[in-house]
């Protein structure tokens, strides 16, 4: 351009650009003089004038990072890139992530530069030194929370798909689609969330919340625009010194904010202490195992997990010698790695505390655990064998063992350890898992060992290992069953592949039972076994049929028998009976090879299996009846031979013609590949002979594979029709029709004398004479001579044959004769009428039940007693089973808790209450979900089978209200029990000092349409306003729920349970006095404050024990809080409660949230300990202050430090029982209560 032109251009600009162009060249001047402030300035002013500028504010980054601004670098670098994206800016702009800790973020970045210059050898290097190459799990997340838009900004969104135009379109609204995203946006990951506090943040710098969602939001709010600035601390104890944390974590010249966004972004992952006194506590706890109410704040206000997090991270654990009181800092390190994925490390920081500690049990316990995830079973049962007699009797040894013995292929070790574990501990739903996946597994390893044998000539052998198999994988599991019921509904269960089989056992079965006047349903074996299961309470009896003893069959058939079914088990062939099945290869006649006969061989020991696990046998044949019935529970088999169905009796009616036929036709038909040297022994030399004698006369019609010989091929020419089996029925009844003579021929053997009459029947509908072999089925059915005529040698085959080919008269009475036979004595009346008397041989006599059927329905139920409400609505059911169990039938619903699979279906038998189960976890708890559609139609479908009069709903987390829905929609009668808030605050747990978190019912048409809350309301409402009665369980809960618009609401207080086992107070062997709170490690149950008392008070006379429910029963650690011994143990079963609360003196139930009722501290009263209560709710009710108690404010710790002082200064008056009688609720008043409420339903439709 020339020189003119170019001042032209420059002359006409706006004066702001020239001003700006000015500015740029000042700013580089400045740069490469390396005076970055004046660079900063300059770059500043030429954006102030223009911000469309992509490269200025690249370079204005550098300037910024130069001068120690990263997250102002960082914010310049992004803006530049969006401009104008380019693999410079990306790099840059990963850089300044880096510098301040967004690791993912750099990696993201340095992908788009790499993306758009794949040569950038710059970018390609600092991806590999952040690993990004190989660690790339996390990434920044910009899918859209509805939850979290809707809670917001009041935004509705349809699907998780959104471009990234309509994300940046968001941004700059200051709208953001996930809180990830919204602390991406301001310079931060969400790794310092584990240690935000937001109650600690928000009181100290006066922020508000309508909830604590809108709390934690406005918090986070306040955090990052400024309290990140201004270095505010996430948590008490947690204050930030920049100084200190760049002189001892070698971090560059940065502002203090960045250093302390670094530490947010990096530092907490790596375990880096904040300040000096969190590092000195970090430090002290690490040498001394403890640190002491006096010497730092991190263990006072930190999670115990939350301290072994930085001691891993920050690989303190790794320059220190375990010493007896640091060895459970490097236990639970472990713990923390393995739970993070990393069992390798897990390992080798065990193996340095078992190198000072051989002996140590609990290190040995974990590092087997470890082990046995790290496939090395030998070592781990090494491991698991040197522990001490009594860790040998424990939960976790018996569990470890059981793998172990499966790493090491003992499957039938393996499986009878897990069976016997599910048998101790019924509440483990993982152990079920366990035992199919055991199950699975030796199946597998069965066959392929009996494969591999028979193929060595060893099939006896072979068989023997699926025998083993069969009599490990389907011995009895010890699981209560329920009682049968008169037959009313039947499923089959069965294959479908053989269609011979699948037409006259199953589908002409169907047609038989409901001509008997009985419901039916089939199940695919192959594909329908837990829709089976799942539907199981539809049936009152099943018949399995042609099932082998896979572990989806067996698991089937327990089902059925502990859901109360009455099981049979059905076979048409002697397929149960190695020493018959198969026969001898040879027999087969070349049509199937060696391997696959191997294979057949398999089927006895597996059928084998299934067959005694049921309770009676239906046979085809008599033989085949005779031999099952010694294998069946209940030593009974019936026969129910193959017979005529709607589809055969419209062929009753045919009539052979009565003229001869010029020629004849020979029938045979097969579909199986066994027999063919029965066929070329005994019948092809006849057939031959026919052929020879009365040459075109005769014609041959031959179905199946049969190995013909040449001279018979020769012979008969084209008078011989050869075709494969036909497996269309009719097709082949048509075609069958159309013959003369049929045949059936069979060389006699065990297998072969168990064979049905059913081709002779099949001819007979045609009027078709049959000539067959003479085997105990065709005797019982054939009067030879009249209805059919039986042969054994050739020469009488030869014989028949000729007898019936020169004589038509003969030829057409016998067809005839056998056409009315059939018609008589295999109608589908006779045979519905055959299958209606085996019914009801086996089923109970019918007997008028005239109780109403009363349906339980709780989150959890036995065994799975989790948290005091499921232990009170077992006992309400006991105590009206027991008691009102001639007037209502129970049956309850519930959820399974810790189970694989979501939403699969259990019936089982506890204490004779059936129940019905359903697999949700922990994702379906909570307030949302408030509808899962799954569990409606779970629960719809459970309604049909129940057929309930009147519905109790107890909790329903993870069933959610759609289950209430349902029951309102089918118009049954149904009551609620309120055990929490979950109906009435978007907070299962509330605090009754912070109302503004309840709803109100009364006013819902005030609030905003679209808020989360204002929904959940209008979705929970239905079903509130549908009960007849809401109850809750306690007066105090009863007038919260008034208080909120709840209508029908009244009392029923819960009662307490009669222990089986009332022991005698024991005596504190130190003579300090036992405290203790079993409710859990819980914030909301008052953990927190316990634990800052007693680490920052002296304390000289006492003990605490408190339990971890995240602990298996048996786990003990001891500690030390200030002055006081500490031991948390594991959970209790609940047999063991009453021995629990004997070495129990005074219980501490500072419950922080406004309890409902507090089963624990009347527990405690009923066995005479000492109860410190909190004043929330109906917890400390039956507290009388001074007499058997305290009740305590909880809004500080003031109170219970005042309490703990005077427990510690009289110990002689807490070491003993309360003299005080408390007058205490019994179960039986509260079951009585119930009963009266249930009637009033069932009468009025009311409650008064």
């Amino acid at each position: 351009m020339p020189k003119a032109l170019k001042i032209r251009n420059l002359l006409l600009r706006p004066h702001s650009t020239i001003k700006a162009l000015k500015a740029v060249s000042a700013a580089r001047a400045a740069a490469r003089q390396h005076d970055w402030k004046t660079a900063r300035e300059h770059y500043a002013q030429a954006l102030a004038y223009n911000p469309d500028q992509a490269r200025i504010w690249i370079q204005y980054g550098h300037a910024l990072g130069h001068m120690g601004q990263a997250s102002e670098a960082m914010q310049a670098y992004a803006r530049g890139t969006a401009m104008v994206p380019s693999a410079d800016s990306f790099l840059q702009l990963g850089r300044s992530y880096k510098i301040l800790g967004m690791r993912e973020a750099a990696i993201e970045a340095f992908r788009k530069s790499l993306a758009l210059d794949p040569a950038n050898k710059d970018s390609r290097l600092e991806l590999i030194a952040l690993g990004g190459a190989v660690m790339t799990k996390k990434t920044i997340d910009f899918t859209p929370d509805a939850k979290f838009l809707k809670k917001n900004y009041n935004i509705d969104i349809e699907s998780d798909a959104i471009s990234e135009k309509d994300r940046k379109a968001f941004e700059r609204k200051g709208i953001y689609l996930n809180l990830s995203h919204f602390l991406h946006t301001h310079g931060l990951t969400t790794d310092f969330l584990t240690l935000f506090d937001r109650d600690y943040y928000a009181q100290k710098h006066k922020i508000t919340g309508v909830d604590p969602d809108d709390l934690m939001f406005n918090s986070l709010k306040h955090f990052t625009t400024t309290g990140v600035r201004n270095q505010f601390a996430v948590r008490k104890g947690m204050e930030f010194e920049p100084a200190f944390y760049q002189e001892n974590y070698g971090l560059p010249d940065m502002s203090g904010e960045d250093i302390y966004r670094y530490w947010l972004n990096q530092g907490i992952m790596h375990g880096h202490a904040p300040n000096s006194t969190v590092w000195m506590a970090l430090r002290k706890a690490l040498e001394y195992g403890e640190s002491d109410g006096g010497v730092a704040n991190l263990i006072d206000n930190l999670e115990q997990s939350t301290v072994i997090a930085a001691l891993v991270r920050g690989d303190m654990l790794q320059g220190i010698r375990p010493t007896a009181r640091t060895a459970f800092l490097f236990q639970m390190g472990a713990e923390y790695l393995f739970d993070k994925g990393d069992g390798k490390s897990a390992a080798l920081l065990l193996e340095r505390l078992l190198d000072v500690f051989p002996h140590h049990e609990e290190a040995l316990l974990l590092y087997a655990e470890y082990q046995i995830t790290l496939e090395q079973y030998l070592l781990a049962k090494w491991c698991l064998e040197k522990l001490g007699k009594d860790t040998r009797h424990g939960y976790r040894f018996r569990l470890g063992m059981a793998k172990c013995a499966l790493g090491l292929v003992h499957h039938d070790e393996a499986y009878d350890d897990v069976l016997q574990l599910i048998r101790d501990y019924p509440a483990i739903a993982s152990l079920r898992d366990l035992r199919w996946k055991i199950a699975e597994i030796y199946f597998h390893a069965a066959m392929r060992s009996y494969q591999d044998q028979a193929h060595m000539e060893r099939r006896a052998d072979g068989i023997r290992t699926l025998d083993r198999y069969c009599a490990v994988v389907t011995q009895d599991s010890g699981a209560e069953i329920l009682p049968p019921r008169p037959i009313r509904s039947v499923a089959l269960f069965g294959i479908t592949e053989l269609e011979q089989c699948y037409f006259y056992r199953i589908l002409q079965k169907e047609e038989q039972i409901k001509a008997a006047g009985f419901d039916v349903a089939f199940y695919d074996a192959n594909r329908d076994h837990e829709k089976f299961v799942a539907d199981i309470n539809r049936f009152d009896a099943v018949i399995f049929y042609r099932v082998f003893a896979s572990p989806s069959i067996i698991r089937a058939v327990e089902a059925a028998r502990v859901a109360g079914l009455i099981t049979f088990y059905e076979i048409d062939d002697l397929l149960f009976q190695s020493q018959h099945y198969p026969d001898p290869y040879e027999t087969y006649a070349g049509q199937i090879t060696y391997a696959q006969h191997i294979r057949e061989g398999m089927g006895p020991p597996l059928t084998l299996g299934v067959l005694r696990m049921c309770d009676y046998a239906i046979a085809s044949t008599a033989v085949l009846a005779e031999a099952m019935q010694p294998y069946v529970r209940q030593k009974k088999a019936f026969l129910h031979q193959n017979a005529m169905g709607a589809d055969h009796e419209r062929y009753l009616t045919y009539k052979p013609p009565e003229a001869d036929n010029d020629v004849i036709t020979i029938f045979y038909g097969s579909g199986t590949r066994a027999h063919k040297q029965d066929f070329l022994e005994l019948l092809e030399p006849a057939l031959l002979e026919i052929a020879r004698r009365h040459g075109a006369r005769v014609r041959f019609v031959i179905l199946g594979w049969l190995p013909l010989s040449d001279t018979f091929r020769k012979e008969a020419g084209d008078r011989l029709t050869l075709s494969e089996p036909i497996w269309d029925i009719h097709q082949y009844w048509s075609l069958l029709s159309q013959a003369d003579i049929n045949l059936a021929v069979l060389k006699r053997s065990p297998h072969t004398d168990a064979k049905s009459e059913n081709k002779w029947m099949e001819a007979a509908m045609f009027a078709i004479p049959s000539i067959v072999s003479r085997t105990p089925a065709y005797e019982a059915a054939i009067e030879d001579g009249r209805t059919g005529i039986m042969c054994s040698t050739t020469g009488e085959w030869t014989d028949a044959l000729d007898l019936l080919v020169s004589d038509n008269r003969l030829r057409r009475q016998i067809g005839l004769n056998a056409q009315a036979e059939v018609h008589e004595k295999y109608s589908l009346s006779r045979k519905a009428e055959n299958i209606k008397t085996i019914f009801n041989t086996v089923s109970p006599p019918v007997v008028a039940d005239t109780r109403k059927r009363l349906l339980v329905v709780h989150v959890f139920y036995a065994p799975q007693v989790i948290g005091g409400a499921t232990r009170v609505v077992h006992d309400n059911v006991m105590y009206m089973k027991q008691n009102y169990g001639n007037e209502f039938n129970i049956d309850v619903v519930c959820v399974i808790d810790g189970a694989e699979k979501e939403y699969e279906i259990e019936t089982y038998a506890w204490e004779g209450v059936r129940v019905k189960a359903v697999t949700r976890s922990h994702r379906g708890e909570g307030i949302v979900p408030y509808h899962d559609r799954k569990m409606g139609d779970i629960f719809s479908a459970t309604l049909k089978e129940f057929q309930p009069d009147i519905i109790h709903f107890h909790c329903i987390q993870r069933l959610t209200v759609s289950v209430v829905d349902v029951a309102r929609e089918a118009n049954i009668p149904y009551v609620i029990t309120v055990h929490d808030s979950w109906w009435i605050s978007d907070e299962q747990f509330i605090d009754e000092k912070q109302p503004d978190s309840l709803y109100n019912y009364s006013n819902i048409a005030s609030l905003p349409a679209q808020l989360p809350e204002t929904e959940r309301m209008q979705a929970l409402k239905p079903a509130l306003d549908g009960a007849k009665a809401v109850l809750a369980v306690s007066e105090p809960f009863a007038a919260l729920y008034r208080s909120c618009g709840v209508p029908h609401v009244m009392t029923v207080e819960n009662g307490l349970s009669a222990f089986p086992d009332p022991c005698e107070k024991s005596i504190s062997p130190t003579g300090r006095v036992r405290l203790a709170l079993i409710g859990g490690m819980a914030q909301h149950k008052g953990f927190d404050l316990i634990r800052e008392v007693l680490k920052t008070e002296q304390f000289h006379n006492l003990h605490f024990t408190v339990i971890d429910l995240s602990r298996m029963s048996g786990f003990c650690h001891a500690e030390e809080w200030g002055t006081t011994p500490v031991e948390i143990i594991g959970k209790v079963p609940d047999s063991q409660i009453s021995q629990l609360y004997r070495h129990i003196d005074v219980l501490l139930a500072p419950s922080c949230w406004f309890e409902s009722y507090g089963l624990v501290t009347r527990e405690a009263l009923a066995h005479k300990c000492w109860v410190v209560s909190s004043d929330r709710g109906a917890i400390g009710q039956p507290v009388v202050e001074n007499r058997n108690g305290h009740i305590i404010d909880v809004s500080s710790t003031a109170g219970l430090k005042s309490i703990l002082h005077k427990i510690d200064a009289h110990p002689e008056i807490y070491t003993h029982p309360p003299e005080f009688e408390t007058k205490l609720r019994s179960a039986a008043e509260q079951g009585k209560e119930l009963i009266d409420i249930y009637r009033q339903v069932l009468e009025t439709g009311h409650v008064v």
